[in-house]
């Protein structure tokens, strides 16, 4: 069953980044005369590898202890709310809406909301042993 687990993140987590790969080919020359394959096929590898990753975390939030989950939740939150914003700034990398680089928002808001998955099973996991 775990490897099975590491599969299907691994699957998801492929999906995102050829998604991505596929949105930077339409903006270069060897996507030209290929936008017509290229952006529906971008956006499903999007969409279901984001689909893959959250019902992935879904799973393995249940499967942590309630600790363990609010460290990876707030490890991840720190990660995607501190960390990737600084280094946008520090990088001076401008991401654009209607270039590829605006395909970079659904992997950072996919972030923030596995972080927050996190937090809120293992803060609920946390309050109901207590009582």
């Amino acid at each position: 069953m775990r490897s099975r687990r590491k599969f299907f993140f691994a699957v998801g987590t492929g999906a995102i980044v050829l998604g991505i790969f596929f949105s930077w080919m339409l903006d270069t020359e060897f996507g030209i005369g290929m936008g017509g394959v290229l952006e529906p096929v971008s956006l499903l590898l999007l969409g279901l590898g984001s689909i893959a990753v959250l019902i992935d975390t879904i799973i393995i939030s249940v499967m942590l202890r309630a600790i363990d989950a609010i460290v990876w939740g707030s490890i991840t939150f720190t990660f995607s709310v501190v960390v990737v914003p600084f280094l946008v700034s520090l990088l001076h990398f401008e991401v654009h809406v209607h270039s590829w680089t605006g395909v970079l928002l659904v992997p950072w808001l996919l972030c923030c909301l596995i972080s927050l998955i996190l937090l809120v099973v293992g803060v609920v996991r946390k309050i109901s042993q207590r009582q």
